[in-house]
């Protein structure tokens, strides 16, 4: 039998992101884990990593890709763990006790979940908080797939990331998920996972062709013409804002530091 829970982190030239990454691994009290790391044949010196961690990296791939999705799908094929993570690089647990709190405290609800999804914190460029996971029932407006965890043989049922999809084939593959009444899905308000968002990160950056994608999913993949109905109109207005927010960062990244700076100011009264 496999460990517990595969931790699949997908890297290409980010040392530090996935030394990072590999000490907050390393420091949970939770060890029934086997970590996989897929990278994109980096051209620094990310994979000197691989080595110096091999007493926790359980299998270390390093070759070239087809994107992001690719890679996971590659950790995804190799993975023998009960429940499967993607933690990538930059990416941490919350604290030491995440995975001790998950599969030991609520492992009731783990043993009878197909999809478990949890509350994250959010280092961004807009400022730090935290996201609290949806009710079962809304988890279509949004989650976290590095909070999220999703058991192997459910992947096998549903199939590995649509390539197709360039920036939310996770969006995708969970919304599918999400759909089918077969699977059972839960919600955990514990925060699982730091996520960064900088105006440097994949999700920054595709952030726009990721909302029309997102979009496209609901019409495509909704089981019901109630679900198009109702939840349409909230990702296409998503997808608007999405694209004035990031054109104000981009265009006066200065309002940003003003905004923040009002912000931290109201905290402290």
């Amino acid at each position: 039998m496999g460990k517990m829970v595969s931790i699949i982190t997908v890297v290409r030239n980010d040392y530090s992101g996935l030394q990072e990454t590999i000490l907050s691994i390393k420091a949970q009290t939770f060890k029934d884990y086997e970590f996989i790391v897929i990278d994109g044949k980096s051209s620094d010196n990310t994979t000197d990593l691989l080595k110096q961690y091999k007493d926790i990296i359980s299998i270390g791939i390093s070759e070239t890709d087809n994107g992001i999705y690719d890679a996971m799908n590659k950790g995804l094929i190799v993975s023998t763990g009960r429940w499967i993570v993607f933690l990538n690089a930059g990416d941490t647990f919350y604290d030491e006790a995440s995975l001790s709190k998950l599969f030991i405290d609520y492992s009731e609800t783990v043993k009878n979940s197909d999809a478990i999804f949890c509350s994250f914190y959010v280092e961004s460029y807009w400022g730090d908080f935290e996201k609290k996971v949806y009710s079962e029932k809304n988890l279509w407006k949004g989650f976290c797939h590095q909070a999220t965890y999703i058991r192997n043989d459910t992947y096998k049922k549903i199939g590995l990331y649509d390539t197709r999809y360039k920036s939310a084939a996770d969006f995708n593959l969970i919304y599918k998920i999400l759909e089918d009444p077969d699977f059972k899905k839960d919600s955990f308000s514990e925060i699982m996972a730091t996520v960064s968002y900088n105006l440097n990160s994949f999700s920054a950056q595709h952030s726009i062709l990721s909302r029309f994608e997102v979009v496209k999913t609901v019409l495509l993949e909704s089981k019901k013409l109630s679900h198009v109905f109702f939840r349409l109109p909230l990702v296409s207005g998503r997808l608007i804002v999405n694209i004035f927010s990031v054109l104000i960062a981009k265009l006066f990244p200065n309002f940003i530091n003003f905004m923040r700076k009002i912000r931290d100011r109201g905290g402290k009264n």
